[in-house]
């Protein structure tokens, strides 16, 4: 078990992004960003994804009622009607709802899910007298403070070709070096150099879970290159993580963020069902050598940090409040502790 006391040790630049968070691929022959365009009704690694979907917001800030856009990603829950996302794709700086409200109604945002039958679009407005948008009660626009969660009523049920997604509600030691599978709309590239490809085309990518904080309700990973000079996490000093080594990537199918894809999905798979367990928060490009390029732009040697479902379980069934069906229940343990992290100690 791996504890770390604050949140001093992820040194490095943070980033995040009103886009969709992308998927940057290793570069490796079958594995460039358009080997990894994903098609509707087409399952990922047994994961139909075409419950992710791209979400368009109008921004109408609270205190200057400056309007703006942006974008991001969410996924569509067990109800039908309620998506599960970023907090920081509506939210301005403050961690105070920007979503243009019900009372100005020239502004619409709206999430459109690719399927099978065609684009799916559906809007929605902030609505202040009859809450629609739910905010994790510990965000406050302080990224590595977590809570990084909010939920969208949508006010109606989504078509049923839209495939509806059961949370991880388990422990989050147990996810730590399971392969996931992650799924973004953003800005891609390959990791030997920066990103260098548009967003707005679903694409998908595999990791690894390194560290998770459950106090924070955050789980962090890297994105390797096989070499531990590279390695964000091993890379760090091993006194402060108890002495444990740190994996080195999954080869070729390793993928890493980029900028945007906040709000959308990592999946992992336990007999044979998929649950949706992290939320693409932040990302953090390293001060030392250990990014390949020294440079914030998505490449080899950067980590990233996601929302955890596990942790957040009792606040989203109270924002959705519809029990959910088959649900992955586990005891939780540890959820004092700020890192956690199961792994062989170095000699």
């Amino acid at each position: 078990m791996r504890a770390l006391v604050g949140p001093t040790a992820l040194a490095g630049t943070l980033f995040y992004s009103g886009l969709a968070r992308a998927v940057v691929t290793s570069g490796a022959p079958g594995h460039l960003p358009q080997d990894r365009i994903t098609a509707a009704g087409t399952p990922i690694n047994g994961i139909d994804h075409d419950g992710v979907g791209f979400v368009e917001t109008v921004t109408q800030d609270p205190v200057t009622d400056f309007i703006a856009g942006s974008s991001g990603s969410a996924s569509l829950l067990w109800t039908g009607r309620h998506l599960l996302t970023a907090a920081h794709v509506i939210t301005n700086n403050q961690g105070m709802i920007n979503v243009s409200p019900s009372t100005n109604p020239v502004f619409t945002s709206k999430i459109t899910f690719n399927t099978t039958a065609g684009d799916l679009v559906y809007e929605f407005r902030y609505n202040p007298q009859r809450p629609n948008i739910f905010i994790h009660p510990n965000w406050d626009g302080s990224f590595l403070d977590g809570g990084d969660l909010a939920i969208i009523d949508l006010g109606q049920t989504v078509d049923e070709i839209v495939p509806r997604y059961n949370i991880y509600t388990g422990d989050t030691a147990n996810l730590i070096d399971t392969a996931y599978t992650q799924f973004g709309y953003g800005r891609s590239g390959i990791g030997t150099q920066a990103t260098n490809f548009g967003g707005g085309t679903k694409r998908w990518g595999m990791n690894t879970i390194d560290l998770a904080q459950d106090d924070k309700q955050l789980l962090n990973g890297d994105f390797d290159n096989g070499n531990t000079a590279n390695d964000y996490f091993g890379a760090l000093d091993f006194d402060t993580y108890g002495g444990f080594e740190f994996a080195t990537g999954l080869g070729d199918v390793e993928s890493g963020i980029a900028q945007g894809d906040s709000g959308s999905a990592a999946f992992i798979t336990i007999d044979d069902e998929n649950y949706l367990f992290g939320v693409p928060s932040y990302g953090i490009a390293d001060i030392r050598e250990v990014d390949v390029t020294d440079a914030l732009d998505f490449s080899f040697g950067e980590s990233f940090g996601f929302a955890s479902t596990s942790p957040a379980q009792d606040w989203i069934f109270q924002a959705v409040a519809i029990p959910e069906p088959g649900a992955l229940t586990l005891t939780l343990v540890g959820a004092a502790t700020v890192l956690v992290r199961q792994r062989r100690r170095r000699h």
